[in-house]
């Protein structure tokens, strides 16, 4: 799911939720003047809120704080309106528009005059404004973490491909050799979009994953598991894929459960200094690994294989 769609479905529940409430504290106050036409409005802007024209979010952030000081201030029980439109202008572009929001929101639903009600509301707005904006800056972080982790699989798999078929060019291969190099390097990337298009999804299926790579390398791989969260599936995931792409091993064995996982190779081991420019995946291993509270710790020797483990501490 992308930052902006997640974002969309929060505002929404938060929007639909906040006007079920607002309902429920208007229905014994129905007789209060401003309060069915007011309701009635913010039903029809929440109905029709997909719709409105995204170049008017000012225009219809307002409305609830309209719609409030029309039906009694800071009594009116349509209050619980005013606070998904402050919530959405944090989640989308960060504090400061979120922040004018509220002062605007707290002046029109006081008709511009201060009362330890305003203040109260606007210190609670403020506050909204804060969580979501920090939330927005958690999430695009999640994000480019994600994109560097795409990117590095990418630069492993496809960059040392290319750089093979570039090398059968040069020598002049025959159209046989070069017709199979590209072969391989589709294949490959069929199966680097298969493998992220799994790591989307919320249960990751390691059995599937592994079933996979046995097939597409001819790796025999043993497994053990048991429950385990997602960050540690991964880190089994990662270092599967640098023992299949580059330990040039016949044997993987994973163990997966609770806290703690390990892969182990029978392949020729990492030389005493691996590259460090995001080869053999351990940036990614290692920093999956930090994410969930751990410590990847790799053993290995030129010609005996390589084990990964990684433990975490229950919290």
């Amino acid at each position: 799911m992308s930052l902006a769609a997640g974002a969309d479905r929060v505002v929404a529940a938060a929007r639909w939720g906040a006007l079920a409430c607002s309902l429920l504290l208007a229905a014994p106050q129905a007789h209060r003047p401003g309060v069915v036409p007011g309701a009635a409005a913010l039903l029809a802007l929440t109905l029709l809120h997909g719709t409105l024209p995204r170049r008017l979010p000012a225009a219809g952030a307002l409305v609830p704080a309209v719609v409030c000081a029309l039906s009694g201030g800071w009594t009116s029980p349509l209050l619980p309106c005013v606070l998904p439109p402050v919530l959405a202008l944090g989640l989308g572009r960060g504090f400061l528009p979120a922040a004018g929001l509220s002062v605007a929101t707290a002046a029109v639903v006081a008709r511009l005059g201060p009362s330890t009600a305003a203040a109260a509301w606007l210190t609670e707005l403020l506050l909204l404004a804060v969580v979501a904006a920090y939330a927005r800056r958690l999430e695009a972080r999640a994000v480019h973490d994600e994109r560097l982790r795409i990117a590095r699989d990418l630069h492993d798999q496809l960059g040392q491909d290319l750089s093979g078929l570039g090398f059968l060019i040069d020598s002049g291969a025959d159209r046989a050799e070069l017709r199979a190099a590209v072969a391989d390097i589709v294949r490959g990337l069929r199966d680097t979009l298969a493998g992220l298009r799994a790591d989307t999804v919320d249960d990751l299926d390691l059995a599937d994953f592994l079933a996979r790579v046995a097939r597409r390398s001819g790796l025999a791989v043993s497994f053990s598991a048991g429950q385990a969260g997602p960050e540690l599936v991964r880190i089994a995931q990662e270092a599967v894929v640098n023992a299949e792409r580059h330990a040039r091993a016949s044997a993987v064995s994973v163990r997966v459960e609770g806290g703690f996982v390990e892969v182990r190779d029978d392949g020729v081991g990492l030389p005493p200094r691996p590259p460090a420019a995001g080869h053999y995946g351990l940036i990614g291993m290692r920093e999956r690994a930090e994410a969930a509270g751990g410590a990847l710790e790799i053993e290995s020797a030129p010609g005996r294989g390589t084990t990964v483990r990684c433990r975490v501490e229950p919290s």
